[in-house]
């Protein structure tokens, strides 16, 4: 199961690197070695290795709740977001072909209330977040 995981294409990475870390240690490396060879921190291989032993394979391969403010923005406000960036600008009276990221950010801060989003009306969007194909 472990063998197989480690060298998914498919599975999310940080599942993938776990599956790396507890294979490594079953193989007898020490801690310091297994970060040095998965280019990661000692604390982070310990912390995966300890929810191994403490709660089982699995459960080290998944991630843990996070405690914190719950995501303010609602799914239904994403939808209406990701929605508006697959239209394009003219078909909504701009004379631009495709958004920017600022004329895109700009026209949900501007009509957000009217669509009901009022989690909307301070919004912006992380370039770099774009590109790891999410939207915040």
């Amino acid at each position: 199961f472990l063998q197989r995981l480690s060298q998914s294409r498919t599975e999310e990475f940080r599942r993938v690197e776990r599956a790396r870390m507890l294979l490594h240690y079953t193989e007898g490396l020490s801690i310091p070695k297994i970060a040095e060879l998965l280019n990661t921190t000692g604390p982070k291989v310990n912390r995966c290795v300890d929810k191994a032993l403490e709660r089982g394979i699995k459960d080290a391969l998944e991630e843990d709740q996070r405690s914190g403010r719950p995501p303010e923005v609602t799914p239904e406000a994403k939808a209406w977001v990701l929605s508006l960036a697959c239209q394009k600008p003219k078909e909504l009276g701009y004379s631009y072909e495709v958004w920017s990221i600022r004329l895109l950010a700009s026209h949900v801060r501007t009509n957000a209330e009217n669509e009901g989003h009022s989690c909307l009306v301070n919004f912006h969007i992380n370039p770099v977040m774009v590109f790891q194909d999410k939207v915040v």
